[in-house]
């Protein structure tokens, strides 16, 4: 018995094995530990130092076996009800993995283990109520172990707690520093929480400790894209295909590719798109974005190739459809075009371009009164659609000098910009919120308060509204004013967590 006890303690203090060595110890092990409960099959700690041997050895089915063995012998050795739990969950069996690590919490509540993986199994299943429960009790238990504290981040965040998510995020990357995944889901965190400064700066730090990291430039891109700043982005992109790591480089590639065309910059986006189509032939999203290019050079027949070679991978696509129907009426086959447009129309009545295209292709077919129907119908809802364009194009031209006076250092004259553009559009929601941001940026903290109160008397913001609020009064130092806009936010987080039912 000394011996397989002393086997049993290797076992249980080694790592995963990787090397030959470490895989011969755990075979060793597994040969004593056989033998003894041949000899003693009572034997419930040598039944459990063979389930960890196994769970070393990648063996999870026998580990399964021998643990259960130990469980019946010994049912209120939380340890090995635990082991129950882990051999489960290699298993892929979730809801056995959690009944079992409930069973051992119940038998040892002072257990860090079973509270942990509780939590992780409640995130992954989206039981948010459930895993904070649990997690909240693991770092009770250990406060510095930081996969606690990322699961309970994450749970946090799938209750819409954000605020409490990010400083979870954080004391996780205080606990474990040298952890790259923790930065990326905490600017994540953060991203999600409005806290776009935050992620940024987050991004900046992993980025400063991993140089080369694709994702944390991908996640940095990102923000780019989302503040307007195309050329920051492609910047971050590029730097994200250099790192040499493995990144979606056909979402990224086609993604450049949209931001040049938005540039208005044909020849670049054209290359990224068929880079993109290198990497996946079979992108759809690529070849209808060729499809678009060549379609506004005028280049029929690229076009008409791209448009059908997205349309037979994927026939269910109206877009495609709808490609094929522009290029046959600008070649003149009506028929084609028809045919194209009503196809395009079943697949979704409201796409009001193929109307157009219906109602020219009928016209010219002779069809003179049903054509100028479709085309009437079609001009009027046009009318309004190209108000709408025109106005989120206004709106995003202000946006965009705002951006370009705060990037310059003339924050006063970003906030004059939207003033002006939120006179014009009152009831742009996006218009307000960037002004607070940047008369936040600026220390003008009681003046971006004031704009968040106004966005609330407006009707137009939402529970992370009250909870920036809240952060503006903090800053100000009115405790009570904040103490009221955390609590409202609580209150409608609670209420949102409670319509998706994330327990």
């Amino acid at each position: 018995m000394r011996t397989v006890i002393g086997l049993w303690a290797m076992v249980g203090l080694l790592v995963p094995g990787q090397s030959p060595e470490e895989r011969e110890t755990y075979e060793n092990a597994v040969r004593v530990l056989t033998a003894d409960v041949e000899d003693d099959a009572s034997d419930a700690e040598a039944w459990f130092g063979l389930s960890i041997a196994y769970m070393h050895l990648g063996q999870p089915e026998a580990a399964l076996d021998a643990t259960s063995r130990a469980a019946a012998l010994d049912p209120s050795d939380a340890r090995f009800v635990d082991q129950l739990g882990e051999a489960y969950m290699a298993l892929g069996r979730p809801e056995d993995a959690i009944d079992a690590f409930e069973r051992a919490a119940a038998i040892a509540p002072r257990m860090f283990f079973p509270r942990l993986r509780l939590g992780e199994l409640y995130v992954q299943t989206g039981r948010a109520v459930r895993a904070i429960a649990h997690l909240e009790e693991a770092v009770v238990l250990n406060g510095r172990d930081a996969s606690a504290r990322r699961f309970l981040g994450m749970a946090y965040r799938i209750d819409g707690q954000h605020e409490r998510a990010v400083a979870e995020y954080e004391r996780a990357i205080f606990l474990a520093p040298g952890e790259e995944f923790l930065y990326l889901e905490a600017a994540d965190a953060f991203f999600s929480a409005g806290m776009e400064d935050e992620a940024e700066s987050v991004l900046n730090r992993a980025l400063e400790r991993f140089p080369g990291s694709g994702q944390a430039h991908l996640g940095r891109a990102r923000l780019h894209v989302e503040a307007g700043r195309l050329r920051e982005a492609l910047d971050d992109f590029q730097l994200a295909l250099d790192s040499g790591q493995e990144i979606p480089f056909e979402v990224v590639y086609k993604t450049m590719g949209d931001i040049h065309s938005d540039l208005i910059e044909p020849e670049p986006a054209l290359a990224y798109y068929d880079r993109a189509l290198e990497a996946n032939p079979e992108s759809v999203d690529a070849l209808l974005a060729k499809g678009d290019l060549y379609l506004n050079r005028n280049d029929v027949d690229a076009a008409s190739a791209a448009y059908g070679q997205a349309t037979a991978l994927d026939p269910a696509r109206p877009d495609g459809h709808h490609g094929l129907a522009e290029t046959a009426l600008r070649r003149g086959d009506l028929e084609a075009a028809l045919v194209a447009a009503e196809r395009v129309l079943e697949l979704d009545p409201e796409f009001r371009p193929a109307a157009y295209v219906r109602g020219q292709a009928l016209v010219r077919l002779g069809r003179l009164e049903e054509g100028r129907r479709q085309i009437e119908s079609y001009q009027e809802a046009q009318t309004a659609d190209i108000a709408e364009e025109q106005r989120a194009r206004d709106i995003q031209a202000h946006n965009q000098e705002a951006l370009a006076l705060l990037d310059a250092g003339e924050n006063a004259g970003a906030i004059s910009t939207l003033r002006d553009a939120i006179a014009l559009y009152p009831m742009e929601a996006l218009l307000y919120r960037n002004l607070a941001v940047i008369q936040s940026r600026s220390g003008l903290h009681q003046d971006a308060a004031d704009t968040y109160l106004e966005i609330i008397a407006l009707g137009l913001g939402d529970a992370l509204t009250h909870l920036r609020l809240a952060r503006e009064y903090d800053r100000i130092g009115d405790a009570d004013a904040s103490r009221r806009h955390r609590a409202i936010y609580e209150e409608r987080r609670e209420a949102e967590a409670a319509g998706r039912g994330t327990d």
